[in-house]
């Protein structure tokens, strides 16, 4: 995807390429260009795909300073401000708009063409970002993802002005999601299908954070776990762990368990493993080979897959291809 923004540092000031310095994620296969002066040091990661483009900045600021970005073209950024200092994308010729926030926030934006300034305070900073062809989703995929409309929409009409969609809090879901893709980026044609699938999952992760806003009672909070358990089940398979689950949503596993008992007369991990199951014949039948349909579904070997779908039927992997 081609790249259609630039970042300007200050040219009175000295930058120089340095070794001295890695970025605290560091990103597979990205290219990598680090800069040094007075005022501190930068380091970017990119990482250029067919339909998504990754790109990483870690700013360490010794004194305050400003960075100009240039957009050529609009285009839709799903961005992760990683550490907690307050910053803010201004627009140079609208000084006066509210601008694109980030508050130790994830959000869905859309960065029109135009000219922008970020200032720095003092301290460290991480802003990674995804700017990703919004038109992967269709109907009726935009149903579930209504919260982006407005971002689509804008991308869709050329928009003069940036749009900032809605925030959301980096739970630990996302973190070990972003750290994940960050691991597995590599210079063949699979990662394309990586990058997109992962992009998927980040914005449903998104949407279930909006959805965590609606949870006032005990029978909310176990639908929304149930709904977050098949989220992770769609993507990591039998990764996928209740404690993992439980942490997002700041509840202790045992007190999800006991909701579970209560309003669906069966335990969370039965609940877990039932959807898991029916991942699993799917990838069954849909791989050749059982060992690509175990791997496909999360478990180290053939071993694992085996000895869940014995455990939970009764039958070997092979009945039901």
């Amino acid at each position: 995807m081609e790249r259609y923004y630039k970042w300007n540092v200050r040219t009175d000031i000295a930058w120089h390429k340095t070794d001295d310095v890695a970025p605290s994620y560091p990103i597979k296969n990205a290219a990598c260009l680090a800069l040094q002066s007075e005022l501190g040091s930068i380091i970017e990661q990119t990482f250029d795909g067919r339909y998504v483009y990754l790109y990483y900045y870690e700013i360490e600021a010794l004194s305050p300073f400003t960075i100009q970005i240039k957009s050529s073209k609009g285009d839709c950024h799903l961005l992760y401000h990683l550490t907690e200092i307050p910053l803010q994308l201004i627009m140079v010729n609208k000084p006066d708009s509210e601008g694109i926030r980030f508050e130790g926030q994830a959000q869905i934006d859309y960065i029109s063409k135009g000219k922008y300034y970020i200032d720095f305070p003092p301290g460290r900073h991480i802003i990674t970002g995804l700017v990703f062809d919004i038109g992967i989703i269709r109907p009726p995929d935009t149903r579930s993802y209504a919260f982006i409309l407005p971002v689509q929409e804008a991308w869709r009409n050329k928009a003069r002005a940036p749009l900032c969609g809605p925030a959301f809090r980096i739970g630990p879901l996302t973190r070990k999601a972003l750290c994940t893709l960050f691991g597995r980026l590599v210079a063949k044609l699979e990662t394309e299908y990586i990058l997109v699938r992962f992009i998927t999952y980040l914005i449903k992760l998104s949407r279930m954070k909006l959805l965590q806003q609606e949870v006032h009672t005990p029978e909310q909070k176990i639908r929304f776990a149930r709904q977050l358990m098949k989220v992770q089940i769609s993507q990591v398979g039998a990764k996928a762990q209740i404690g993992e689950v439980a942490s997002s949503m700041g509840e202790h596993p045992d007190a999800l368990g006991r909701l579970h008992q209560r309003y669906y007369g069966h335990s969370f991990l039965q609940y877990r493993n039932d959807v898991l199951l029916k991942y699993v014949i799917y990838a069954i039948k849909e791989h050749d080979k059982l060992l690509e349909a175990a791997l496909e579904a999360g478990f180290a070997g053939l071993s694992e897959l085996t000895k869940f779908v014995k455990t939970q039927t009764g039958k070997a992997p092979g009945y039901f291809k």
